[in-house]
């Protein structure tokens, strides 16, 4: 049996290291953590109003003051507005929109050009100023009968009798009438909203 051959010097295997391959040094790489979006914050909270409170009522912060007054037109809405949110208030009845009615219904009964129906709207007046309201459901219930505006005003002014003791408001020094607050409004709000380029 013949002896192995001796390597030859020159073999391009001999004395030589292997290579590492493409995948093996991919291999030895380390893996980099994987990479999480930051998180976005919450948006606030908004508070929810109190369904037994009227926004412009908690604006106006009247349960700060010593007193309270509403005054309104008489129509029945208001005042279960006003018992609802305001129930320590007084109830008033605007004198001039009252005054009013005794005008109507004084056109309605004698004309509107008549001087007896303006004498007699006239002493109706007269009578409110003084808070002889009953005075005045009485001289509207002599012509329920014959005219539709005075029956309806004769329980307009029964149902609001008690918002219409005028001396009495005007000796607490409250105001019995709402131009004052309607003149605000459109000095102050219209004005300063109805301008020109006014947002």
């Amino acid at each position: 049996m013949e002896p192995p051959k001796p390597e030859r010097p020159n073999s391009p295997s001999c004395g030589r290291r292997k290579p590492r391959t493409r995948k093996a040094a991919r291999c030895a790489t380390p893996a980099r953590p994987p990479t999480t979006p930051p998180s976005k914050p919450s948006p606030p909270a908004i508070p929810t109003p109190s369904p037994r409170r009227s926004p412009s009522a908690s604006c106006a912060r009247p349960d700060t003051a010593p007193r309270q007054a509403l005054l309104g037109d008489g129509a029945p809405w208001i005042w279960n507005f006003a018992d609802e949110h305001f129930p320590d208030a007084v109830q008033i009845v605007d004198i001039f929109h009252a005054k009013s009615h005794l005008f109507e219904v004084a056109k309605a009964i004698y004309g509107s050009a008549s001087e007896v129906g303006e004498q007699w709207a006239k002493q109706r007046r007269e009578e409110l100023d003084a808070g002889r309201v009953d005075d005045v459901i009485g001289a509207l219930r002599s012509h329920d009968e014959t005219c539709e505006g005075a029956r309806k005003d004769a329980v307009y002014f029964s149902t609001n009798r008690e918002r219409m003791n005028y001396p009495k408001f005007r000796a607490m020094g409250l105001c019995v009438a709402t131009g004052v607050v309607e003149g605000g409004c459109k000095h102050i709000v219209g004005t300063r909203l109805k301008r020109g380029g006014m947002r």
